[in-house]
């Protein structure tokens, strides 16, 4: 090959191989919410069968996160005021989803689960979590539960809740996450 043609094709295989370096990638980086959080939630509207009525609605609750994620996988626990619930989920475009179910309590008189049937948040452009959850409280009677509850049979509880503000704890400027 002649060597005037080698430097005219030189520059065009550069600038192509410059082009794609700086190229930025098409798949979006997965959020990280691995660590411990704690924030606050509000509910925002709870059904129930069963039971005569809902409690907390409107109120502001306390709510921990110990998460540990490792890709697009999560594990951990959702601390709620009287009960914490195992769960695991996954980060799809940036939104958290995580499910859940415990025994809370289980006797001769009843037993008590909790599911967190929907979980969906973001982070915010200042690292706090922001969403929408759902979870169920289930009693279910037992044999001792006769006069007062029907045994056997299922009660529940279902509230929607939204996240107020939930930081990271090891981060130092929590300030703005009161």
């Amino acid at each position: 090959m002649p060597r005037k043609k080698l430097f005219g094709i030189q520059p065009l295989v550069v600038a192509m191989a410059i082009s794609s370096a700086c190229r930025s990638s098409t798949t979006p980086s997965t959020a990280t919410f691995d660590g411990t959080w704690a924030g606050t939630y509000v509910i925002e509207q709870c059904a129930v069968s069963g039971w005569p009525s809902c409690s907390g609605v409107g109120e502001n609750n306390s709510l921990n996160l110990l998460l540990t994620q490792t890709g697009s996988t999560v594990s951990g626990t959702v601390e709620f005021p009287d009960f914490s619930i195992p769960v695991t989920g996954t980060v799809v475009n940036g939104t958290l989803s995580l499910t859940g179910h415990v025994l809370k309590t289980s006797d001769r008189l009843a037993s008590e689960t909790a599911d967190l049937i929907q979980w969906g948040s973001t982070l915010d452009q200042d690292g706090l979590i922001q969403g929408t959850f759902r979870y169920k409280l289930n009693t279910t009677w037992g044999p001792g539960a006769p006069p007062y509850y029907p045994a056997f049979e299922t009660w529940t509880s279902t509230y929607d809740a939204h996240i107020v503000r939930t930081c990271r704890t090891s981060d130092s400027t929590l300030a703005h996450c009161r």
